[in-house]
């Protein structure tokens, strides 16, 4: 179990996937990953795509804080059946959130614009690689609108070439993780 940490629902455990292919985000990790968030955005300016979700922790999260809307993107239907749980245990409306399940790859392919920047949260499983082709696909696509603010989880290790429209903000490290957090031009 993994616990919200700020916002309305601060306090609310989520059920977790269990398995080799999943890691969850530490407390103290999305607590750093949101602090670094609070101070560059206004959480109600923003959609949050969560687009590896498994638990959907970080949408979730956003969504506590004040985001209009997330979308969960989820390739597994296990993962997606803990995802539609811990939504339900928050209490959160189907007017608030949307799930997709799908690849990520494939499935940033058809979004279409929501009219506003969005918030994307990338926290792939490590040793499956998906960084490079889901951050070109987002640098790409004319629907991820400049101003758009894509948050990465990786190994500390990792490193990344971004796409020109991608800038590096900042990036920060906690023991062998590390926070990326780009935006788009």
């Amino acid at each position: 179990m993994i616990r919200i940490i700020g916002g309305t629902l601060r306090g609310r455990k989520l059920e977790v996937p269990s398995g080799l292919k999943v890691r969850p985000s530490a407390d103290r990790v999305r607590e750093a990953l949101f602090n670094m968030l609070d101070h560059r955005l206004h959480w109600q300016d923003f959609n949050v795509l969560d687009l590896y979700a498994g638990s959907g922790a970080l949408g979730i999260e956003a969504l506590s804080r004040g985001a209009r809307f997330a979308t969960f993107v989820e390739c597994s239907k296990t993962h997606e059946k803990i995802l539609k749980k811990n939504l339900l245990s928050c209490k959160l409306t189907r007017e608030c959130y949307d799930i997709f399940l799908d690849r990520a790859e494939r499935w940033i392919l058809s979004y279409s614009d929501p009219g506003n920047p969005s918030l994307i949260f990338l926290d792939p499983p490590y040793q499956e690689n998906h960084y490079p082709q889901i951050l070109k696909r987002l640098a790409d696509s004319d629907s991820i609108q400049k101003g758009s603010i894509i948050a990465i989880e990786s190994p500390k290790k990792m490193e990344f070439e971004f796409q020109n429209s991608l800038v590096l903000m900042v990036r920060k490290t906690y023991g062998g993780t590390a926070l990326d957090l780009l935006e788009k031009q």
